[in-house]
């Protein structure tokens, strides 16, 4: 890409040059593989194949030459209009209208334009989105900083798309099936440990409903809930223990048959925690325990 800032993206106009209509054989065009949108609804294109069936009107597509990627076989790629070449191609059209746009279009400003085009007829979904702009910043050779800087796209905002591109396990499972659809929705599950992802994973795949900021914030707070609560058993638990130490030396000495093996350094800790100052043999120390635990609890 030319070291030169790029425009921020701008809606479509073709040029002078280009404003009469052609008639182009769908097999000289192919879809972009950059283009941004990968999911696309065939309810959604089975409906339009039957609208041109019925009336053969059909919205012109906007393609530019084929420069980039050669192994499509087609001299043109689909700029804007790939569900619509797809219906023409369901509808049987060997022929679409089309305006050839000539002039050079870098790569990276292609996408740009597409993520824009595509917002206005059907937004993207968050995954598409994110791979969208991983693959605009990878062709541009920029660190994203300076990619956002030239394309007037917020550096925070570019950050959290190219985090979501390289996710991996249960939240790029979750994105890739359009369960989730919105950034901080994305954000706050990551916060989840992974049992929990998968519980909500499992409920959007069976009911088709979205992975919402709601219920994330409820799994946080189930999870937070836990985490609070197996740490008390924790702490419990070690208290506990060290009650047990105390037990059975108290059973040692009102019991002359039951022998305790502790280690020194741990019978001057055990000495301290009962609030006294141990003394500095092991013999000594013992004594000093033992008269502890026969006093009489105030």
């Amino acid at each position: 890409m030319s070291g030169s800032a790029l425009a921020p993206p701008a809606p479509f106009a073709p040029p002078a040059e280009a404003s009469g209509l052609l008639e182009l054989e769908v097999r000289r065009i192919a879809p972009d593989p950059d283009q941004p949108r990968t999911r696309f609804e065939e309810s959604d294109i089975e409906a339009l194949a039957a609208r041109i069936r019925a009336s053969s009107l059909l919205q012109p597509l906007i393609v530019t030459p084929n420069t980039t990627h050669p192994e499509t076989g087609a001299e043109f790629l689909v700029l804007f209009g790939e569900r619509r070449l797809r219906a023409a191609v369901l509808a049987d059209r060997e022929t679409v209208p089309a305006i050839l746009r000539t002039d050079p279009l870098p790569p990276v400003q292609r996408i740009l334009l597409q993520i824009e085009e595509n917002d206005e007829r059907s937004p993207l979904s968050l995954y598409e989105r994110a791979r969208a702009y991983r693959r605009a910043v990878e062709l541009s050779g920029l660190q994203p900083a300076e990619f956002a800087r030239r394309n007037g796209l917020s550096r925070s905002t570019l950050s959290k798309y190219l985090s979501l591109a390289a996710a991996d396990g249960c939240l790029a499972e979750a994105l890739a099936g359009n369960h989730i659809h919105h950034l901080d929705t994305a954000r706050t599950f990551l916060r989840l440990p992974p049992r929990y992802q998968q519980q909500l994973l499992a409920n959007a795949r069976r009911t088709g409903d979205p992975i919402t900021i709601a219920r994330v914030a409820r799994a946080v707070g189930a999870a937070d809930a836990e985490a609070e609560a197996d740490l008390a058993v924790g702490q419990a638990a070690a208290h506990a223990g060290n009650i047990a130490d105390i037990a059975s030396i108290a059973a040692a000495a009102a019991d002359a048959t039951v022998r305790i093996d502790l280690p020194f350094s741990r019978l001057r800790a055990l000495i301290r925690r009962l609030g006294a100052e141990p003394e500095d043999s092991p013999d000594r120390a013992r004594d000093q325990l033992l008269a502890i635990l026969a006093r009489d609890p105030d």
